[in-house]
């Protein structure tokens, strides 16, 4: 699976939690790059892919130490 670094201006819910934890935001291809609309869709394929991401940074920060934030 490709992955790319982007800067984003959506906020959400993050922008909040950054200040007091660090946070990421995960995005999943949509069609036509459509975003929050009523066409916008993503294919289940993307979806598990995105997924797939998420489980693996929990399962990473899980290992984690909580004092050195290291693995």
């Amino acid at each position: 699976m490709s992955h790319q670094y982007i800067h984003s201006g959506a906020g959400h819910d993050a922008q909040f939690a950054s200040y007091v934890l660090p946070t990421t935001m995960i995005f999943v291809q949509s069609k036509d790059g459509l975003s929050l609309c009523e066409p916008e869709f993503s294919s289940v394929k993307h979806c598990t892919e995105g997924a797939s991401v998420l489980l693996n940074a929990v399962l990473k920060a899980d290992k984690l130490d909580a004092y050195t934030n290291t693995l």
